[in-house]
């Protein structure tokens, strides 16, 4: 499969014009384990493990005699694609909640996180159909939800910290601040940077846990 992304096109196309096959390469670069090696080029060729393996694309660069402004060119078009991939499918994907905003950016325990979802810790699901509430309902249903929220778990230390407030996500790009105590603060500007957190059981990844998102008892009435 012809790679999608810059990065992977990059290095298949330099691998060719050194006669390079995949072992070959993860050899050269110092791996003894030959297939943590391949799994980890794998990852960068398809732009998945790009993240986390940027050292190793700058190896794989040094042996494929890549320059440094190249592979670097081709390193940031391909987050560049990726990052507006992932925002086509949030918005394709996206259903209107509450997100709750915590003190602290990172969890207790990543482990948990990954296993759970970060959805489980940072959202709270909506009835499916507030979005078909007058604005005032919404308002007064999202309110509502927040205050027996913060009722139940706002004296808890929660896996990122104490909670300070919530946004009502109403539309992908429109947010609503909501105090601890539901009161409207005002219209939400803040980019929210939606983590994703997975987790690998028997060779398969798992996105958004096993838990998925917290789900609420009340529903709106029109």
């Amino acid at each position: 499969m012809y790679p999608k992304y810059p990065i992977g096109r990059l290095i298949i196309a330099a691998m060719k014009e050194n006669n390079l096959k995949k072992s070959d390469l993860v050899k050269a670069i110092g791996y003894q384990n030959i297939n943590k090696g391949m799994r980890k080029l794998d990852a960068c060729i398809t732009g998945e493990g790009i993240y986390k393996n940027k050292k190793l694309l700058f190896n794989v660069g040094r042996v494929l005699e890549i320059d440094d402004q190249t592979l670097n060119e081709a390193i940031k078009k391909t987050l560049e694609e990726i990052k507006r991939k992932k925002e086509k499918q949030e918005r394709l994907h996206f259903k209107p909640h509450i997100y709750i905003k915590h003190s602290e950016s990172r969890p207790s325990s990543i482990t948990i996180v990954c296993f759970a979802g970060i959805n489980y810790f940072k959202h709270i699901e909506l009835p499916s159909n507030i979005h078909m509430l007058s604005d005032e309902k919404q308002i007064e249903t999202v309110s509502k939800i927040i205050n027996k929220h913060y009722q139940s778990q706002g004296d808890k230390i929660q896996m990122f910290g104490h909670i300070i407030g919530y946004i009502y996500r109403k539309t992908y790009d429109d947010g609503i601040e909501f105090s601890v105590t539901g009161e409207v603060i005002g219209r939400s500007t803040e980019k929210i940077h939606e983590g994703k957190a997975t987790l690998t059981v028997g060779g398969k990844t798992i996105e958004g846990g096993i838990l998925g998102l917290r789900s609420v008892d009340d529903k709106p009435r029109k």
